[in-house]
């Protein structure tokens, strides 16, 4: 049974990002399957998924705390 009428997927950002627009230019650490619910969220946002690096999960916090670092 589905238990959610919306996907409960989140992105974990910097307080600074309060749309999905802010994401452009910065680096997204997430799974192929997740990637996809977002590749549907931005489109329907009108934007383009190559101006975000979207980089695999490593589900290892050290790698997640480098990647925000860098933005």
């Amino acid at each position: 049974a589905s238990l959610f009428k919306k996907s409960a997927l989140v992105i974990a950002t910097q307080p600074y990002i309060t749309k999905p627009s802010d994401l452009l230019g910065k680096t997204l650490m997430s799974t192929k399957e997740d990637t996809e619910q977002f590749d549907f969220m931005f489109q329907s946002q009108g934007i383009n998924t190559k101006k975000i690096n979207i980089v695999p999960h490593t589900f290892n916090i050290k790698d997640f705390v480098s990647c925000i670092d860098g933005d």
